[in-house]
């Protein structure tokens, strides 16, 4: 049998019926794969819906509460769905596909192709009438609604390729009323609560230039609690809407800077110094959430040469998110800044081993930066970081930021923050250190005074007298203690409190001494014994024979040594379980953490 091939009108044929096909397919995919597109946009629009539904309830008690109505138009005070994204209420949409195969944000990578989704507010009118969109009509941005104590939401959402005037998605409202009600994030920002309060003549500040207030040094209703500490505010600035702060005590006595032995290198050099490492780790650590709360400040310690400063310029600066007050700042306030206890300050000295502190009488003085003085962190909080209802900025009702409340009962005590107070064997602790396996507490006072205890041996130990004596206090079988690494090290100039302890200076206890360094170490009525050797030895005068030295912490902050056989006082510092759980109290000097 022979085969026969197509002819040429079969080939036609099949050519035309597959073509009919195309014309009846091509465009049913189209449209598929369209609004396979236009339901991603509508999803992420219900999703931003959703975000704002769930702000809007933490805002009910701002336009009404549960019975009274009121309304509120987010975007014209500067709240769009950037904020919600900023905030965590929603993740950032882009249609870019490394973003959504990589997980990660859009912002983090490159996504130029990508698709942004804003409010129209969002976008210029120039960005908007090249898309198309009638610029001559207002739309609703967002807003909230509360009719009787029923929440509603409005929301006008546009999305565009990033350079492209074609808009991919879009669903307007036309604004039909006014809603012109404050947003709480903006009404309650402490800037703005700052700013209103020296308008009306309650809070005193001076003008610094460059748009920043500096507080008077007289103030008294400028505190602000938040991470466990309390803070001072030292100056907001009217166009950035930032607020900076300095804790209210000294938190640790630290060196500067190490020495080192290559006299012509200069070792006051604020960017890779010691105690720039340790505020932004160590401390840093210890701050809630400072994504949310803590701008990125350049802070500028450019060299000052005499006792009366100027305000400097273009200098020195590093970028961070924590740093300290320079010599200006402190010479331009003074006042509360004054604590009677020595401090650095930013500002390095025209002498390459030397920086500017201010001294127990209160005076700016030029100090070597392997001296141990004390360190009062600094930090600017973002753009209208928020306040909660209640405060006036007084020592006993201080402001507390927003999301930075006390703890509740049935918490973790290891969730909490540094700082924060504790009641424990009948006496007030603050929270020095939490991991996943324990809590370290810091006793706020000596629970022996000075000239009690003698130290009696180089090395501390629980065999020696201070160490028998607190296992004894803390009651051993206590079901709350648990074991956890301390550390014993040796203190010198060339010993930086950035580094981890080594193996060789750790041992294992429930309870132990406080260590050069750490943190809540500073403020007590009495000097009390340290676990750090001072190695420079000195003869005993009767003897002849060399003595061992071990350093204490002075009431005024400064450290000294004494020789193991004299008296002095003792803190304690005390591990937790991880299982420990607040049972009241919230958190504060007044009103202590209890414990179960």
């Amino acid at each position: 049998m022979k085969n026969k091939g197509f002819t040429l009108i079969e080939l036609v044929a099949v050519i035309v019926i597959m073509g009919m096909i195309l014309l009846i397919v091509f465009p049913a995919t189209s449209r598929l794969m369209r609004d396979n597109e236009d339901k991603e946009y509508q999803t992420f629009y219900d999703l931003t819906t959703e975000a704002l539904e769930q702000y809007a309830r933490t805002r009910r008690d701002d336009i009404g509460g549960s019975n009274g109505s009121g309304c509120i138009d987010t975007v014209t005070q500067g709240f769009g769905i950037k904020n919600l994204i900023e905030n965590d209420y929603l993740k950032e949409f882009d249609m870019d596909d490394e973003t959504r195969n990589s997980g990660k944000k859009a912002k983090e990578i490159s996504d130029y192709e990508g698709v942004i989704c804003r409010t129209p507010q969002e976008f210029s009118n120039a960005e908007l009438s090249e898309a198309g969109i009638d610029t001559s009509k207002q739309y609703v941005g967002m807003r909230i609604e509360n009719k009787e104590g029923k929440i509603s939401v409005n929301l006008s959402m546009v999305c565009k390729k990033k350079g492209s005037r074609k808009v991919e998605y879009q669903n307007l409202i036309e604004k039909t009323e006014e809603c012109n009600r404050y947003v709480a994030d903006i009404q309650s920002s402490l800037v703005k609560t700052l700013m209103d309060k020296k308008a009306a003549g309650s809070f005193a500040v001076t003008d610094g230039g460059d748009n920043d207030f500096y507080v008077e040094g007289s103030s008294n209703n400028n505190y602000v609690w938040y991470s466990g500490k309390l803070w001072r505010i030292v100056s907001y600035n009217t166009v950035e809407k930032t607020v900076k702060l300095v804790t209210d005590e000294n938190i640790s006595l630290i060196t500067y800077n190490l020495s080192n032995p290559n006299a012509s290198l200069i070792t006051n050099d604020y960017r890779n110094s010691n105690i720039n490492l340790w505020l932004n780790n160590i401390f840093l650590k210890t701050l809630k959430n400072p994504e949310k709360y803590l701008n990125d400040y350049a802070w500028n310690y450019t060299t000052n040469t005499t006792n009366v400063p100027v305000k400097p310029t273009i200098g020195s600066t590093v970028t961070a998110k924590v740093g300290m007050l320079n010599y200006y700042e402190y010479y331009k306030i003074g006042g509360f800044l004054n604590i009677g206890k020595m401090y650095w300050l930013l500002t390095k000295s025209n002498e390459s081993n030397q920086v500017w502190y201010v001294d127990k009488s209160n005076q700016g003085k030029k100090g070597d930066v392997t001296s141990f003085i004390g360190v009062r962190p600094s930090i600017v909080l973002k753009p209208n970081v928020t306040i909660l209802n209640g405060g006036d900025g007084t020592v006993n009702n201080p402001y507390i930021l927003n999301g930075d409340t006390s703890a509740s009962a049935g918490t973790y005590l290891n969730t909490r923050y540094a700082g924060e107070y504790v009641k424990f064997n009948n006496t007030n602790f603050r929270i020095l250190e939490t991991s996943p396996e324990y809590t370290k507490l810091i006793s706020v006072d000596s629970v022996k005074e000075n000239s009690e205890f003698h130290y009696f041996d180089r090395l501390y130990s629980n065999n020696t007298t201070i160490g028998s004596f607190l296992l004894s206090w803390v009651d051993t079988n206590n079901n709350m203690l648990v074991e956890a690494d301390f550390c014993r090290r040796q203190m010198t100039n060339q010993t930086s409190q950035t580094t981890a302890c080594p193996v060789s200076d750790k041992f294992n206890t429930t309870i132990a001494i406080p260590v050069l360094g750490e943190m809540f170490t500073t403020n007590s009525s009495s000097e009390y014994w340290t676990m750090n050797n001072d190695l420079d030895v000195v003869l005993d005068p009767d003897t002849g024979e060399t003595a061992a030295k071990i350093y204490v912490i002075e009431p005024d902050g400064t450290i000294s040594s004494k020789q193991i056989e004299q008296l002095s006082g003792i803190k304690a510092v005390v591990a937790i379980k991880n299982s420990a759980m607040i049972s009241a109290g919230n958190g504060t000097s007044n009103s202590p953490y209890e414990i179960q």
